[in-house]
């Protein structure tokens, strides 16, 4: 079987969905499914080098990417582009696709702001078919997606049995009911930013103006912390601030 599902003239006269990564995350097996259901051809590349040289061959006839799904493991050197403005890199769709949980919680954890900057989707590979197939096509449509389980909060130890969270704001978050003190320890300086804005009544539009943001953005942000203190919606949210900043 050969490395590329789509023959390359196939791929430089029509829009290709971009896979870079090793072939043993991107299976062929992956990429002829994806061909099938989204009707289109693909190309798998092994790093950001060979897609930076890809997109440097044959230009005037090339249609431009149609989404490009880069492994985590490449992650650090996307982030490093993006901050560079690398001209090679697709203004379309860009997801990051990871299989373990834990490790996209460390990065959502790590690089919230350059993720939610340059509208980075976070893409299980741990998922049924016709899932991963709709998340595709959600990411392609220009939506913007990060699983609940990576929101809820940054990586923890095994040992903590940290519970998943089944959807933004289920109260299954970080904190415990308890754990005031861990809650906010766990917020960001600027989601700690956003909910005291919030909690004075601010809305969104007013809170993405001042911090130049945009709003959703600003709403990404209030998931992450619903979901972090353990409540569920935004006015709780509000409560639990004025409660902590009055006694904390």
């Amino acid at each position: 079987m050969t490395d590329q599902p789509t023959d390359d003239t196939d791929v430089w006269s029509r829009p290709t969905i971009y896979f870079v990564g090793p072939g043993a995350q991107f299976s062929n097996v992956v990429l002829r499914t994806v061909e099938t259901e989204l009707n289109g051809p693909t190309r798998r590349v092994p790093d950001l080098n060979a897609l930076r040289f890809a997109f440097s061959v044959e230009t005037a006839s090339r249609a431009a990417p149609r989404m490009v799904l880069v492994h985590i493991s490449q992650v650090k050197d996307l982030l490093h582009d993006l901050r560079m403005a690398a001209d090679y890199l697709p203004r379309g769709p860009l997801a990051v696709a990871f299989e373990e949980d834990q490790a996209a919680r460390a990065l959502f954890g790590r690089e919230c702001d350059d993720l939610l900057r340059w509208q980075l989707s976070l893409l299980p590979m741990n998922t049924n078919i016709t899932n991963w197939i709709r998340l595709l096509q959600l990411i392609e449509s220009g939506g913007h997606y990060v699983p609940p389980e990576v929101m809820g909060g940054r990586a923890r130890p095994a040992a903590s049995a940290e519970p998943p969270v089944s959807q933004i704001g289920s109260g299954a978050g970080f904190a415990s009911p308890n754990g005031a003190t861990n809650a906010q320890d766990a917020l960001t300086p600027r989601e700690a930013e956003v909910l005291s804005m919030a909690a004075a009544g601010s809305p969104n539009k007013m809170i993405a103006n001042q911090l130049q943001l945009s709003e959703h953005t600003v709403k990404l942000y209030m998931h992450r912390i619903i979901g972090k203190l353990g409540v569920k919606n935004r006015t709780e949210a509000a409560i639990w601030y004025h409660r902590n900043d009055q006694h904390g």
